[in-house]
This record gives C-alpha cells, structure tokens and sequence, in this order.
C-alpha cells in the first residue's frame, strides 16, 4: 500500500473504523454501493481529503464512477496533488 493510499484509508477509518477489518479489499469496495460510508461520513470525508491534501474535490469528480472506491480517490488525489504542484 502506497503512503498516499494509507493516508487516505486513515482518513476514511477516523470515520468509520470497521474499514480496517476489510483488509486489502477495502480499497475496491463501493463506499456507498456497499455500505462503507453513509451519507454523513461521506460529506466528513471529502472536507477531510480537501483539508488534507489542500485541493478541492469538484461535484464532478465526486460524482464521477472513478469516486465510487477508495482506489479511484487515491488516483483523483494524485491527479489534483500533480497539478498543483506543476504551478
């Protein structure tokens, strides 16, 4: 697991600290599909990823399939982390 992948996967569990006994499946799952976060957990989360990394998750990346699991948030934090950096 990447540093980035753990820091994310921490930042879900401060909110729902069942993740952990997912075990490497956690980062495929659907968050909401299969119960991950509920709605509440879920807004927690994206103000935690943006205060976190310092970007900002637009409606359209949150409500892109790529957001569904912890895995497509991993690649859309390093796409918005890359590109912040470059300017």
């Amino acid at each position: 697991m990447t540093e980035l992948e753990e820091k994310i996967l921490r930042l879900a569990t401060e909110l729902q600290p069942n993740l952990t006994e997912m075990g490497p499946d956690v980062l495929t799952a659907g968050i909401v599909e299969e119960g991950l976060l509920d709605s509440f957990q879920l807004i927690g989360f994206i103000a935690s990823i943006e205060k976190a990394f310092d970007v900002v998750l637009t409606l359209d990346l949150i409500m892109s399939r790529e957001f569904s699991n912890l895995d497509g948030i991993v690649q859309i934090v390093e796409r918005l982390t890359e590109a912040k950096n470059e300017t």
